[in-house]
């Protein structure tokens, strides 16, 4: 699987959305409006239209947010969220 780092969202509501809709059980909220989340797949364009960033939605406008590839990491945290990360990372979906 591919994990994903989610940050800078301006409109968390509509992220959220995307991301329980979407991405059920295979996201870590990481901070405010920040979260990892993981799929099989999928480019990073494809997972930010899935979230709601970019292009305006029924009648949501435009919404900002970052979306980028984890290939490396190293910080300080829970520990619980560098195992999800891990484990992740090293399964087929």
């Amino acid at each position: 699987m591919q994990v994903f780092a989610v940050f800078a969202v301006e409109d968390e509501t509509r992220v959220r959305k995307g991301l329980e809709d979407h991405y059920p059980n295979q996201f870590w909220k990481v901070g405010n409006s920040a979260y990892f989340l993981a799929t099989k797949d999928e480019t990073t364009r494809e997972v930010a239209t899935k979230l709601g960033l970019g292009d305006q939605i029924g009648d949501q406008g435009v919404t900002s947010g970052i979306v980028i590839p984890v290939s490396s990491y190293h910080g300080r945290g829970d520990s619980d969220m560098w195992e999800w990360i891990a484990v992740r990372r090293r399964s087929n979906g």
